[in-house]
């Protein structure tokens, strides 16, 4: 397939995002909503599982793209929207500047001014707190609905869970992860600002999921597993079609297979009907992927 159709009008020319498309029709089982409901459908939302901070790793070059369809999308669901990067805008606050040098061998040192910076302004008002990169695509409704079945007193965080390098797991950036209160204090108190050097206090690292998972698993952090009752995943580390065709096993995500904690395999029941997070989604299928969850309805027969 090489493009997709739309009465006649091309509208992706991408074929595994029309795939993606489908797949997550028929896989997420979400209510769909007409523009009219829709700021009723996030006021609602936001009621519910206690108030999400979400806060997106990003560069200045993608302001006006990948961290655009972010805070067009997805993003303005969550109860405050931060963009952590390297240089200020005066016209947005959203976008917080860090006194980081933008590489990805600082991606951990950028994590730790994060989430110092979230723990200086913001612990108080919020209960969860999500980090997600600038091309991961959330269900922000169904995050809220996992979210509530746990406390955020609990020294837990949630995601995609790896299992090398960190003994209890670690949790996957690309896919997000959702930090708990108690987990965040604990990095900061416990970790980031204890005077004896350890884990959460040390130098740059290129991985910063890796050293984030074994900082935690320093201070008393939980990694949980995010499955649901029947075995499908919440959270993923690659777009939504990847786990449909055993055929990339070999040719794209033999790695995953590695590095996955929790057993997966190929097929639609991979997928939990209220799955969370897809990665590597590029700025305009974020705006697809709104459309088709949110303002197209199936009519009833």
């Amino acid at each position: 397939m090489n493009n997709c159709y739309v009465q006649g009008t091309v509208l992706v020319r991408n074929g595994l995002v029309c795939l993606a498309l489908l797949s997550l029709l028929t896989i997420l089982r979400l209510s769909q909503w007409n523009e009219a409901m829709d700021e009723v459908l996030e006021d609602r939302s936001k009621r519910a599982g206690g108030k999400i901070l979400c806060w997106i790793l990003t560069y200045p070059m993608n302001k006006n793209t990948q961290a655009a369809a972010v805070k067009e999308t997805w993003g303005r669901r969550c109860d405050k929207l931060l963009f952590m990067t390297s240089e200020k805008d005066p016209e947005d606050d959203s976008f917080v500047a860090l006194e980081v040098t933008e590489d990805r061998k600082n991606l951990w040192t950028k994590t730790q001014l994060s989430l110092e910076y979230i723990y200086n302004n913001h612990f108080a008002g919020y209960d969860w707190f999500f980090k997600a990169d600038d091309d991961t695509y959330v269900i922000v409704e169904n995050l809220r609905k996992f979210a509530s079945q746990y406390s955020p007193q609990d020294p837990a965080y949630f995601g995609c869970r790896f299992k090398p390098f960190v003994t209890q797991g670690y949790m996957s950036g690309g896919a997000g992860y959702l930090l708990s209160r108690e987990s965040l204090k604990r990095f900061i108190v416990n970790g980031f600002r204890n005077e004896t050097r350890n884990e959460c206090n040390q130098l740059s690292s290129p991985s910063e999921d890796v050293q984030l998972g074994r900082c935690l698993e320093k201070v008393g952090v939980v990694a949980m597993n995010t499955t649901d009752a029947m075995g499908g995943h919440r959270f993923f580390p690659l777009d939504p079609t990847f786990l449909l065709y055993k055929e990339n096993k070999k040719k794209r995500i033999y790695w995953l297979f590695r590095y996955i904690y929790e057993p997966l395999s190929f097929g639609d029941h991979a997928y939990s009907k209220e799955a969370i997070s897809f990665h590597y989604i590029p700025a305009h299928a974020m705006k697809i992927f709104d459309l088709f969850l949110y303002r197209i309805r199936v009519a009833e027969s």
